[in-house]
């Protein structure tokens, strides 16, 4: 993906290439590539029907972010499945988490609690 760094994007494609195993060495490096960036902020599996073309078929998004900064925690990717949840009766919360998790927020302490983790 050709981002300058502070740019973001939404991806949305098939669950079985965004979140699933690839089964293909180059396809899977590729992804791990975008998963260890730091810029992967959000990583959501949508239920089936989410498609009209397509309803059996199980969407998912990517949610990518600016570059992470030195000073900015690093390595912290917001998961969600939403498998047999009603997408409208989440929407807000799922909203609230991915702009939370877009947030460049500074390294806490060790233990400190967690920045966000609702999804």
């Amino acid at each position: 993906m050709q981002l300058k760094p502070e740019q973001r994007a939404i991806v949305l494609g098939p669950a079985t290439v965004l979140t699933d195993a690839l089964g293909d060495g180059r396809a899977e490096s590729i992804r791990y590539g975008m998963l260890n960036s730091g810029r992967l902020r959000a990583l959501i599996r949508l239920d089936g029907g989410s498609s009209a073309a397509a309803p059996q078929r199980r969407l998912a998004l990517w949610v990518i972010g600016p570059s992470p900064r030195a000073d900015v925690r690093a390595g912290y990717t917001a998961v969600a499945d939403l498998a047999g949840l009603d997408l409208a009766t989440v929407t807000g919360d799922l909203v609230a988490d991915v702009i939370a998790a877009l947030e460049d927020r500074p390294q806490s302490a060790p233990d400190a609690a967690p920045l966000h983790s609702r999804l």
